[in-house]
Formats: structure tokens, sequence, C-alpha cells
């Protein structure tokens, strides 16, 4: 699976329809509503989980809302309709619907077809009334609505004073015509309704019930006036069809028929609420599916770190005899350093070439407009006599971001990562390229976590998540050489518990470790979205142009909190839920396809909000049943990947959510090594070169992460 195609293709196509008709990165979400709608003020595209709709009426909607995003003005809309009632918001939708349709087709006539074909279909299908010769029996803000929303088709007619009313609206092109065009329709509608039951009255009062007889003084039958009242019926619904149904069911899906007597009536667009009613009732929502759109959570992140100069002061403070435990450190460092040095060395190098060879080959030769002097014998048979000059571009400013799992299983590997990790950073420094690195990890009491907001559903970092500050580039060299002491000693101590060396090896750190540096759960989610964040801060505070964020892992995710309805929920349920993610940055909406897959789609979301690599690292036990499940691909690929990764110690890992994902062999596989050059003595410069590379190869090997990311940016 292409987990850049993790949402549902439909509306991850609307989503982009909607963005680029309007111009604008709205957001763009999908909840269990009954029609479509644009908040003008949050500027928020909310589309239904409509089903049996076609793609005319898709695009339709889509792109009737976002004229709304374009044309319509937020704050002249609100100041209309507060304190008005429903009906006069009836009455300026419907002028506005005329202005903001003709205005989106006139920008994008591609859509005329969509439009035409869905109010064709909908006018067909009774969504404005029963049938279309019901049409003309309407109010005159009705027979307005449905002429300009479906056209010469509709076939409505207007008497000459009439015609007036659709003219004006058709010329309207701003707002303000829109208003003062709404104002005067809904007052003639509230004087024609007073005039109509002021006639009423009248009648009424007139009213002789002994004229209610013929000339031989009999009254008129019960048939004759069941009759009457059939016919009338009839022709205030417009159909002169025979109808067998009750009244209330003749007037349940009509425009007209609505008693102006009364004393609560007020003039209503009775068209515009059928639209909504019957997009409803026909493209409604699935009731057995609860869409949830959270906002990913915007705590301060600086309230889960941990800085190197707290780690630092607590390692320091933590065991009884500080100097023994420091000189364990500076001789693990000491020792490291002879073992890696050379390599890094190397590796630098060859990254120095390849930079060099990347910027000669963008290089160009442009002419200075400064005539040679050495070139100027030979004007007259060549006119190249100006001097040149090579333009080489600028490079990119690189950063690294670097998370490692500080989690319970990672006690077998601890110390190889570590190792693994300052091989990275060394060479980092010795290329002037920006860094930092984190350890992930859960294993602290909750902490009192301040979230900025509380209201609205959401993806929340787990307060239990602890991020470790190991390296920064920005930190002295003091710290930077007490920061790699640590991590070695540390790395040693968990090597010596995991695999009880500790009445064999050269050190005994008997006092175990600070509880900083506890290795817990893997909050790797969590890290992800604090990730965000953090790579604003890191890029912005370093001026970065390219910054690659790194995670190094041995297994799956915690899960992740989530607040639903005001409540707190401890993880994504499965069942008949959707859960989609807004990022508040992009105004992206990410929809989850499934919570097991919940890391690729924020891996997903990270990318497209950091627009960076984000590259995997995952450590693979050699235990072969163990391995298979780290790769989670099928038996027939597992064979294959298995072996290429026994032979070449790592592999690139299909079916993920990051830009690359690398499995590295664990053990003692993941272990730093230098590789002897082993010739005879009487071997010949051939054979001598062959296995000095040979030797290089093998050391970079071993330094799987550090070859890789060169690999990246050089």
């Amino acid at each position: 699976m292409d987990w850049g195609l993790n949402m549902t293709t439909q509306f991850k196509s609307k989503e982009t329809l909607a963005k680029l008709l309007a111009t604008e990165d709205l957001t763009v979400v999908k909840k269990n509503v009954p029609t479509a709608s644009f908040d003008l003020m949050a500027r928020t595209l909310t589309l239904p989980n409509w089903k049996d709709m076609t793609e005319d009426q898709n695009d339709h909607l889509t792109g009737h809302e976002v004229g709304h995003a374009l044309f319509t003005p937020p704050e002249g809309w609100k100041d209309e309709i507060d304190g008005k009632t429903k009906g006069y918001k009836s009455y300026l939708n419907v002028v506005e619907d005329a202005r903001i349709e003709k205005l989106m087709l006139r920008r994008y006539p591609g859509l005329r077809r969509n439009f035409i074909r869905s109010y064709n279909k909908m006018l067909d299908d009774g969504f404005f009334g029963k049938s279309r010769t019901s049409i003309n029996a309407y109010d005159l803000i009705d027979r307005l609505n449905v002429a300009f929303k479906c056209g010469q088709s509709a076939g409505v007619t207007f008497s000459k004073e009439e015609d007036a009313w659709f003219a004006e609206i058709e010329a309207a092109e701003t707002w303000e015509n829109v208003v003062d065009i709404a104002d005067r329709l809904y007052e003639k509608a509230k004087g024609d309704a007073e005039k109509e039951k002021d006639e009423n009255e009248a009648e009424e009062n007139e009213f002789d019930p002994d004229a209610m007889t013929d000339g031989a003084g009999e009254e008129i039958t019960n048939e004759q006036g069941d009759e009457e009242e059939e016919l009338s019926d009839n022709f205030a619904d417009g159909d002169t069809d025979d109808d067998d149904e009750s009244e209330n069911d003749e007037s349940e899906n009509d425009a007209s028929g609505d008693d102006k007597g009364g004393d609560d009536w007020e003039p209503n667009s009775k068209t515009d609420e059928l639209l909504a009613q019957n997009i409803e009732e026909t493209f409604g929502n699935d009731s057995n599916v609860n869409i949830y759109n959270m906002k990913l959570d915007d705590v301060n992140i600086d309230q889960f770190k941990t800085s190197y100069k707290d780690i630092i002061k607590d390692f320091d403070g933590y065991y009884s005899e500080p100097d023994e435990v420091a000189s364990v450190g500076k001789d693990l460092l000491k020792k490291f350093r002879v073992n890696n040095k050379p390599t890094i060395n190397y590796l630098v190098k060859e990254f120095e070439m390849k930079k060099r060879a990347t910027e000669y080959a963008r290089t160009t030769t442009a002419k200075t407009g400064v005539i040679d002097p050495v070139k100027m014998n030979s004007y007259r048979y060549s006119d190249d006599i100006f001097k040149k000059m090579s333009v080489v571009p600028e490079g990119k400013n690189h950063g690294l971001l670097m998370y490692i799992d500080f989690s319970g299983s990672m006690a077998q590997d601890f110390n190889a990562t570590m190792e693994q990790t300052l091989n990275l950073v060394m060479f980092c420094r010795q290329v002037n390229i920006s860094f930092r690195v984190y350890g992930f990890t859960s294993h602290r009491d909750k902490q009192d976590i301040t979230r900025q907001n509380n209201t609205e559903d959401m993806l929340l970092i787990n307060k239990d998540l602890i991020l470790l500050e190991l390296f920064d580039n920005k930190m002295s060299r003091s710290d930077f050489v007490r920061m790699s002491e640590i991590c070695l000693t540390t790395g040693l101590a968990y090597n010596e518990r995991y695999n009880n060396y500790t009445r064999f090896g050269p050190y005994t750190i008997t006092e175990g470790v600070p509880r900083v540096f506890h290795l817990g759960g893997t909050p790797l989610d969590a890290t992800i979205v604090a990730a965000i964040s953090i790579f604003k801060e890191f890029k912005k505070s370093n001026n970065l142009d390219i910054v690659n964020t790194v995670f190094l892992t041995d297994g799956e995710s915690n899960t992740m909190n989530i607040q639903l309805d005001g409540e707190d929920q401890y993880y994504i349920r499965r069942g008949p839920y959707k859960y989609n993610i807004i990022d508040r940055d992009t105004k992206k909406t990410y929809a989850i396809t499934d919570p097991g897959y919940l890391t690729n789609d924020l891996l997903l979301l990270l990318r497209e909000n950091t627009q960076s690599n984000v590259i995997g690292y995952r450590i693979i036990s050699k235990n072969k049943r163990a391995g298979r499940r780290s790769l989670g691909v099928g038996y027939r690929d597992f064979d294959a990947l298995w072996a290429k990764l026994r032979k070449d110690k790592f592999i690139s890992i299909p079916n993920s959510g990051y830009s690359e994902y690398f499995g590295i062999s664990g053990g003692s596989d993941l272990n730093t090594s230098n590789t002897n050059i082993e010739v005879s003595s009487d071997a010949k410069k051939g054979a001598i070169r062959t296995a000095f590379k040979k030797a290089n190869t093998k050391r970079k090997e071993s330094r799987v992460m550090l070859a890789k990311f060169i690999s990246l940016v050089a």
C-alpha cells in the first residue's frame, strides 16, 4: 500500500478540488451533517459523508460552497443575519446563491455542465417540489430560486412586474446589491401577505349564511362541496392528476400551500428548505458510522523536554562515587575515538568529494563583459574575447533531527545504538551540519501538562511523554564531551545488565543508571506529533534550508490519547468509527484508515507539514520469527528480505509512511567495528588496493546510520 494515499480517494480529491477552486488553504473536514456548508469566519468547508451521489452532484455542491468562500464577505453576512429571522435569512440566501453561482461559473466555466446536470437531476427527482408543473404555483421567491438554479429548462414563468425582479437579481454583482434586493423582496412578501390577509378578512365579514342556498332555498350538497375542495387542492399543488393521498401528504413536499393568515407566519423560501431536506434524505450519511474530526494537540512541547544540562546534572549527582564513574566514561570515550575517528574522517572526506562533485555538476560559465587582453589578438576570427567566470550555486544548509527509542526492549541494543548515534553526531560536528538528538520514552508518572485548548476533539500528546535532549550543535564542547561519556557509560550499564556481563566485563556500574535514563514505553506516535513543533523551532533558530528527521526504534508505538466530545479517551477504537486528523497549520485533513496504521498516517502528516525527508531505522532482531513481525510483510516477500538482511546487515523496508525506511540488524551486527586489512606479504599493488577498499566498505556498513545519512545529504 502507498501510504501517501491513505485518505479515502474521493474525499482527498474533493479536498484538493475545493482548495484549488478557492485559491485558499481552506480547512476541509468530513462529518455526519445533512449537507455541505462553509463557515465564513472559520474558513472551514464541511463535506458530509454522502452516499449514492453522482460525481456531478458532488462537484456541484462542493463548487457552490467554494463560491461562498470566494465571494460572500464574512463580516457582511454576519452583520446582515444577526438578530434577523430565519425567513429573512432564506431570502438573503436565495439572492446570494444566484450571485455567487453566476460569479463562480464565470470564473470556472468548466463547472457549468456539473451545475446544470446536477440541478436538472434534482429537479426531476423532486428536490424543489413534487413535480416540474407545480413550480409556477410557488411564491415569487421560490420561483426565482428554481429559475436561477435550474435555468430555462425548469419552465418557470413570471409576470411583467416579476420579470423586473429577475432582471435585478441577474444583474447583481456586489454584496450590497444582494442585501438591497433581499430587503425589498422580503418587505414586498410581507406586504403582499398583509394585503391578502385583509382581503380574506373582508370576504369573511361580507359572508351571508342565508345566501348559501339555491333559488329553491336548498343548500349546496356535501358532494358538490367535496368536489370543489378537491379541485381547489389540486390547483394549489399545480397538479391536475388524480391523487388519493391525504392533504398532509400532498403538501409535505410542496413549496406552496402554507397558511399566510396565521399570526406567526413570515415570508420564507420553501424551496430553499426543501432542497436541503431532500439532499439530506436522498444522500443521507451512514448513521452507523461516527465521524470524528480531531485537531492536533497545540500543547507547548517544551513541557515534555528534559534539557541536556539537566541530564548531566542528574547523572553527576546520582552516584556515590562520581569520580570513579566519570573515569569509566572518559576511558570509554577515548577508546571509542580510537576505534571510530579514522573511519569518520574517511567518511568526511568522501562526503566532501561528493559535495564538490555535485557543485561542479551545477557550475555554469558566464561572460563578464570585460575584455580579456590575452584574447584580443584573436578578435579577427573569434568573438570570444571576453573574460569568463565560473558561477557555483550555493549549496543548501542541512540539519539533522534525530529521535531514539528509549524503550525497555532497547536494552540489549542500547550500547551499540549509542555508538551509532555518536558516529552520526561527530560527523555532523566535523562537516558543520546542525543537529539535535532526543531520546523518547514514557517511563515517568503522568506530568502536569497545561493544554491551550480542551474544548475540541483532539489527538492528544500523551502526558507521560518524555523527550530527553541528548545533543545539540549549540552545546559547548565540554557539555558535548560529558554527554558522550554519559551515553557510553549508560550503554555499557545496560549491556552488562542485559547480557549478564557484570562479572566478566572490564567495568562494573553497580548502581545502575539514574532515573532520567530509565527505559520505558515507546510513545512513537506522540513523538511524531511533537516533532512538528520541534522541527519548526530548530529550522528557524539555525537558519536552515533542509532538515532531515530520523527516527530509530525497535518496536511499534504505544497508543495515543484522544479527546472526543470533551472527554479523554485512551485510544482510537476500532469498529463503526471514522477518525480524521486536521492539521492546524496546513489545514489538511488526514483520514486514519486503520488504528493499527496510525503511525504511518502521522508520518505522512509530518512529511507534508514540514516538507522534509523523514527517515526511519528499525532495529530487527536476529530471531527470524520476531524479524517477520518487525518487517510486517507476507511470507513470500519476507524470505528475500531476510536473506538480504543477514548478508548486508540492512535492508529497505517497503510499505511505510517514511520517506525511506531501513531495517538494520540488531545484536552484534549493530556494533561499530573496524575490519583489518588482510593481505599476504608478497601482495601486489592491486591486491592491496582491493583489500583497502574492502576494509573501508565493511567499516561503512558497520556504521549504517551514518553511511545512509551521508548518501541522503551529500
